[in-house]
């Protein structure tokens, strides 16, 4: 797929569907996809790594803290209906 498309970085497309959509749970599976890829898919710890700096070159993180700033505006105003 990276070779089709082109792509530098092997999981684009995961990212920039994670930054594109406002579906909320669309983005936590996306979350939860990216978890497996890193902890479920790699053996080696070498390997793992590689794999979470590529995501966190794509600035994962960020995208991550603004699904939990969003997870808990939803519970706030669900707390408050």
């Amino acid at each position: 797929m990276r070779i089709a498309k082109k792509l530098r970085f092997r999981f684009s497309f995961i990212v920039d569907e994670l930054t594109q959509t406002d579906v909320v749970s669309y983005k936590t599976t996306l979350i939860s996809l990216i978890n497996c890829l890193i902890l479920g898919c790699c053996d080696e710890v070498k390997e793992r790594i590689r794999v979470r700096r590529e995501f966190k070159s794509k600035k994962i993180d960020l995208l991550c803290e603004g699904l939990l700033n969003l997870s808990n505006a939803c519970r706030l105003t669900r707390s408050l209906v």
